[in-house]
């Protein structure tokens, strides 16, 4: 009866000589730890959300703040116009009245206004203006904040 000889397993520390080979055993041995860790990361992946806790994410991102956007075209051209001064832009939800905020250093509102608005908000309707409208309404900020406070 022929015996079986069993090869000897490489450390992880062992590095193979260009003239040296794995065997079959150790490389099925190591597509075998392979497979399990892909076994893991892909349950871990799949995980199921009970019904209770799809019910508190969606509670949850209800209370998430209200990110209102702003046509990208507008408020380049605010920025192009008023450049640092703008602190942000945005739009009412119907997305007809385009609001400019000012950052306080280049505001000229008064400090009671300040105090008591904490922003130095300016909102027009805009409409069928377009990009034109806000260009026109970004040049008359602009000519109102080199007054005098």
């Amino acid at each position: 009866m022929a015996t079986k000889t069993k090869t000897p397993k490489l450390e992880a520390t062992e590095k193979l000589s260009p003239t040296q080979f794995v065997t079959v055993d150790q490389f099925n041995d190591v597509v075998g730890i392979l497979s399990k860790l892909s076994d893991k990361i892909d349950s871990i992946g799949t995980k199921t959300a009970t019904p209770v806790e799809v019910a508190q994410v969606k509670e949850v991102e209800k209370a998430k703040n209200d990110k209102i956007y702003v046509n990208p075209t507008w408020e380049d051209k605010a920025r192009e116009i008023l450049g640092e001064r703008v602190d942000y832009c945005y739009q009412s939800t119907d997305g007809n009245l385009f609001t400019v905020v000012i950052k306080e250093e280049f505001s000229n509102a008064p400090k009671e206004y300040l105090a008591m608005y904490k922003l130095d908000k300016r909102s027009k309707p805009i409409g069928s203006e377009g990009v034109s409208g806000v260009e026109t309404f970004c040049k008359l900020i602009l000519q109102n904040l080199k007054r005098s406070k």
